[in-house]
């Protein structure tokens, strides 16, 4: 019984290190080319447009503002939820997305003054970045807040890595999700 539960977990382990492998070298991609297009990038536009509704209650600022806010908080509230039911690996994993997430709005936040994105609906008027930039007399720092949420997100796709490494291989009880 001991030994099939041990060949068990090595199993789990190698699952659980291929997962990790195919992860990180997706994010990666995404670390190297911020402004490609990813997965996430559906998912995170439906929780972006749904915190402009969330957020309207608290003026035109914070409407604007709650796209973002949004957008960022979910699998931040996520990655909380999973650790606090002891699901490290889980946890760790959803971290990736916390970090895609800032690359993501450094993409959008970058393109404030030149506003080239596509936007939904197709009005750059609704440029979120520009707005809110604008009405904080910060267009001129434009490049400079789109590198901090770009580093932000890159150092948080490699925490993510390194932790999901050792969440991999680590045998300690307190570790095992």
């Amino acid at each position: 019984m001991k030994q099939n539960f041990i060949a068990y977990r090595k199993k789990r382990d190698w699952i659980k290190l291929a997962v990790v492998s195919v992860v990180s070298l997706y994010f990666l991609r995404v670390v190297i080319n911020p402004d490609g297009w990813n997965f996430f990038n559906y998912i995170d536009l439906i929780f972006h447009e749904a915190g402009h509704i969330i957020f309207m209650p608290f003026g035109d600022f914070m409407t604007i503002a709650g796209g973002t806010i949004l957008q960022i908080l979910i699998p931040i509230v996520l990655v909380f939820y999973f650790f606090a039911k002891r699901k490290y690996f889980s946890s760790v994993l959803l971290l990736f997305w916390v970090g895609q997430n800032f690359l993501e709005v450094s993409v959008y936040a970058g393109d404030a003054i030149k506003m080239q994105l596509p936007l939904l609906g197709g009005d750059t008027s609704g440029h979120d970045w520009n707005n809110m930039l604008f009405q904080l007399g910060w267009l001129k720092y434009t490049d400079e807040i789109s590198l901090l949420f770009q580093t932000v997100g890159s150092v948080i796709v490699f925490v993510a890595i390194y932790f999901s490494i050792i969440l991999s291989v680590k045998k300690d009880k307190i570790l095992q999700t």
